[in-house]
């Protein structure tokens, strides 16, 4: 599946290391032609986002443009309807969710967290240099909560994301994330 990266972006930061097209191409194992063609029209597959965003030391989402969708002009009504609809959402969108993190390797414990997180919003809990793990609850309309981990290892300079599991869990039930030697038990309660 392509994603629209941020053609810009990637060019100025080749440009301010001074590497050519073919430079990029050898050191992320990319071939010039794709190099080419992400600089010109900006899709790319997955697979040469990751390798991008490795060698120049910057996660994915930071190399992906955020298009709206939206028209650039929008008729007076139809904005007043939609921010009146998004006030009457906010009180909602302010819940906030408690998760208890115990995070362990090998049966070490590393971390044991507590963090207060508001819905949709984003959190991280960083072990040393060397591992990042982050985390987005949200209740769902069924009154679960899922929530979506992202797990960030450095390989090299860079700290790559090497998995992105999701849980779905009830209040005050616990779940367990295995990835190789590492181990999250995640409980979320509102």
């Amino acid at each position: 599946m392509d994603m629209q990266l941020n053609r810009k972006i990637i060019k100025d930061k080749r440009l301010e290391r001074t590497w050519s097209q073919s430079h990029l191409a050898e050191v992320s194992d990319l071939s010039l032609r794709t190099i080419q063609r992400i600089e010109k029209h900006g899709q790319a597959s997955m697979e040469s986002a990751k390798a991008l965003a490795a060698v120049l030391e910057m996660p994915v989402t930071a190399l992906q443009t955020h298009q709206s969708k939206l028209p650039k002009f929008w008729p007076l009504p139809v904005v007043f309807a939609l921010l009146s609809g998004f006030i009457f959402m906010l009180p909602a969108a302010a819940e906030k969710i408690m998760l208890n993190v115990l995070l362990s390797e090998q049966g070490e414990q590393l971390a044991d967290v507590q963090m207060l997180n508001d819905q949709n919003k984003e959190s991280e809990i960083k072990i040393g240099e060397d591992l990042k793990i982050t985390f987005l609850s949200q209740v769902t309309e069924t009154g679960l909560i899922l929530t979506s981990v992202k797990i960030f290892e450095r390989q090299g300079q860079a700290l790559n994301l090497v998995a992105e599991p999701a849980i779905m869990t009830k209040h005050n039930q616990s779940a367990v994330i295995k990835l190789d030697d590492l181990s999250i038990t995640l409980e979320a309660n509102l």
